[in-house]
């Protein structure tokens, strides 16, 4: 009887080349729709995906990372029933993880093929490079630290959801119905495809970049984000706190409701109706001859020149 919760992942071939002292291992796993990385103790990983059904997976790395670590080695885990694939280095002694901190840069590289992705999941100085267009149904995005996406990731599907944190950064390509987005610290995300709805909340120094048409938006931005936008919608929501900076001039929506706090400031191009309400110390500019609603007293919004 197949177990099919076991790990299943056989190793096939061990390969050195001695001139460039590089170590090849492959691996021979089922599909794979979600990776991760596990732990990595100062060592950066480089993940290659391209499109396709290959079953094959290969990781290369410099062999000196076994001269200088004793006792380094891969922690590789594939899971039949979920699709998954996790990467990362097996625990080392603690005087060892020392001396990786200090050795050049010698990423370890994955290279796999995937035909759908469900998830990504990344941290420390890791970064993925795409060739291909894939597909999703549900796709969730999670990366903190450094992690990046080097090359952008061309997908559509049902949903989207992304978590960026740290000075991660990514950019997407792609259409999808249900669109999240959350960054923090410095992260930078740029989101371009049609998406009926997109959700946001941006905080720290985080920055976004959003083009494309949709219905609707629920944007929240606190501390010194930045976000630029591009395209044309039904109906946004824009919230703002600290010292945010929105720019979408070149957004042209029917309905707005803009509030800004603190220092804020915003462009935006409105057509039908344009709700506002803004702080002394914020400034709101539209473009275009909407309806005007103010919500408060303070009437610290202008009309730009188009």
């Amino acid at each position: 009887m197949k177990r099919i919760l076991a790990i299943a992942i056989l190793l096939v071939t061990v390969f050195i080349s001695a001139g460039a002292k590089e170590k090849s291992l492959k691996y021979n796993c089922g599909d794979i729709v979600s990776i991760k990385q596990g732990s990595s103790y100062s060592i950066s990983f480089e993940f290659h995906i391209t499109k396709g059904k290959s079953k094959s997976v290969e990781i290369v790395y410099d062999s000196e990372l076994e001269e200088q670590i004793k006792g380094f080695s891969l922690d590789v885990d594939y899971k039949a029933l979920d699709k998954s694939l996790s990467v990362g280095v097996a625990e080392f002694p603690n005087r060892f993880k020392r001396i990786a901190q200090t050795l050049k840069p010698m990423p370890v590289k994955v290279y796999l093929e995937m035909d759908e992705i469900s998830s990504i999941d990344l941290s420390a100085a890791s970064s993925v490079y795409f060739d291909g267009y894939f597909s999703s149904s549900d796709l969730d995005i999670e990366l903190s630290g450094a992690a990046n996406f080097s090359t952008p990731l061309k997908i559509d599907g049902k949903s989207l959801s992304v978590d960026c944190s740290g000075a991660a950064n990514l950019s997407i390509y792609g259409d999808f119905d249900e669109v999240s987005i959350e960054a923090s610290g410095a992260a930078c995300v740029d989101y371009i495809g049609n998406a009926k709805n997109i959700e946001g909340d941006f905080s720290g120094a985080s920055r976004l970049y959003l083009q494309g048409d949709n219905r609707k938006s629920e944007i929240e931005c606190s501390g010194a984000s930045n976000m630029k936008m591009k395209g044309k919608g039904e109906n946004i929501h824009l919230e703002a706190s600290g010292a945010c900076k929105i720019d979408a001039k070149d957004y042209s929506v029917r309905h707005a409701e803009i509030e800004l706090s603190g220092a804020s400031i915003a462009k935006i191009t409105v057509t039908d109706e344009l709700r506002h309400d803004v702080s002394i110390a914020s400034k709101l500019t539209y473009y275009g001859n909407p309806k005007m609603v103010n919500l408060s007293e303070i009437k610290n919004v202008v009309q730009g020149g188009m």
